[in-house]
């Protein structure tokens, strides 16, 4: 029969082999995981870096719109604006708005540039840049 201390002993060699056998198992678990969080970490990286790139590009079309528009704005002066509703003259100002609104001006851009409320120009635009009552001059 086993002594007491020998009984003891195996026990705790027992003890230590399970233990061991469970770092054995847990090992390559634990290295398939380091390695996916490293890949994840490299992935986030990536992700990180092509947001970056994409901030940057939107900045730069945001700049390069905002020169285009400052530079496609058009001035016109106010002398030139008749207020009379003669059909030649309300042709005048429809092809002034169109040039405008093909030039980028919104509706309200181009009636705070004449001077007038953006239902006009909405109005010109609805019945195609073009007067009711202008007849075709022969």
């Amino acid at each position: 029969m086993n002594t007491l201390t020998e009984q003891m002993a195996i026990q705790a060699l027992t003890h230590r082999l399970k233990r061991l056998e469970e770092n054995q198992a847990q090992r390559p678990a634990l290295s398939i995981l380091s390695d996916r969080v490293r890949h994840l970490e490299g992935q986030l990286s990536n992700c990180r870096e092509a947001s970056r790139n994409i901030s940057t590009q939107l900045l730069a079309m945001m700049d390069e719109q905002l020169a285009m528009k400052a530079a496609g704005k058009i001035r016109v002066p106010r002398e030139i604006i008749s207020k009379s509703r003669v059909p030649h003259a309300v042709q005048y100002k429809y092809s002034i708005m169109r040039i405008m609104h093909e030039n980028g001006m919104t509706e309200t851009d181009i009636a705070r540039q004449l001077g007038i409320e953006r239902r006009n120009v909405y109005h010109a635009k609805k019945n195609n840049w073009k007067a009711r009552n202008l007849k075709e001059s022969k």
